[in-house]
C-alpha cells in the first residue's frame, strides 16, 4: 500500500496495473482475479494496453465476496494502515 502525492487514485492503479501485468508475463502463464469495482473498465483498458499476447494471462473481475483471497489483501492493506497509525501516534508521544 502505497501513496504518492499528487498522483491520482487512477493513475496510481494503472501504473500497479501495468507493473503486475509485466511481472506476470514474465514469469508465465496466470490467472488474475481483481476485486470488481463501481466501473472495471479502466481494468479492462489497461489490460488492453499492456498484456501481451503471449504468455496467456486471463484475468476477471469478482466482488470480494466471492473470493476469500481477494480478503486476504484487504486483511493486510487494513492491518499495514493501522501500524502506520500506531507508529505515528507512538512518535508523536516520545517527541
Amino acid at each position: 500500500v502505497r501513496s504518492a502525492p499528487g498522483v491520482s487514485q487512477h493513475v496510481a492503479r494503472d501504473l500497479c496495473l501495468r507493473a503486475m501485468i509485466a511481472d506476470l508475463q514474465a514469469a508465465g502463464e496466470f490467472d488474475v482475479v481483481l476485486e470488481s469495482r463501481q466501473d472495471d473498465r479502466d481494468d479492462q483498458a489497461a489490460f488492453s494496453r499492456y498484456r501481451l499476447p503471449s504468455p496467456r494471462l486471463a484475468y476477471r473481475h469478482l466482488p470480494a465476496g466471492d473470493e476469500p483471497l481477494l480478503w486476504l489483501a484487504d486483511g493486510a492493506a487494513w492491518a499495514l494502515s493501522l501500524g502506520r497509525q500506531i507508529a505515528n501516534c507512538n512518535h508523536r508521544q516520545v517527541s
